[in-house]
């Protein structure tokens, strides 16, 4: 099985170092992001993080279009792994704001639960993604 995560925080990858503050600041949130579903096994990231400007008002409450980043990932050790448990070990992780996030971030962190849901996750099947 693989997962995908959507959040309206901004994970660009962008592969910055120091010299470019707002682009390794993009970057360390996208490290940030990978450094925690990593807690538990090794994620394999299938689909690279891609923004789009889509409707939010389904998967988080928030009315209009929005940015949402999306990336699809699975884990080298099969079953290590549930939407539940990656839910959980996101939640309240602190991150950069006011990159190109097109909502307020306030806290600064990922929000997976109660209310304020900046993140969600879900679980396919890698089939599905070749289609």
């Amino acid at each position: 099985m693989a997962f995908i995560i959507k959040t309206l925080v901004d994970i660009t990858n962008t592969n910055a170092k120091r010299e470019n503050k707002f682009e390794h600041q993009q970057q360390q949130n996208y490290l940030t992001l990978l450094q925690t579903i990593s807690l538990r096994s090794n994620p394999n990231i299938i689909e690279p993080p891609t923004v789009d400007k889509v409707s939010t008002q389904k998967d988080f409450g928030v009315k209009g279009n929005n940015s949402v980043w999306t990336m699809v990932f699975d884990f080298e050790a099969a079953n290590s792994h549930s939407v539940e448990m990656l839910t959980g070990d996101l939640d309240l992780v602190p991150v950069i704001s006011n990159l190109h996030e097109t909502i307020k971030l306030e806290p600064s962190a990922f929000f997976t639960t109660n209310g304020k849901i900046n993140t969600v996750f879900s679980e396919v099947s890698i089939a599905s993604l070749d289609k």
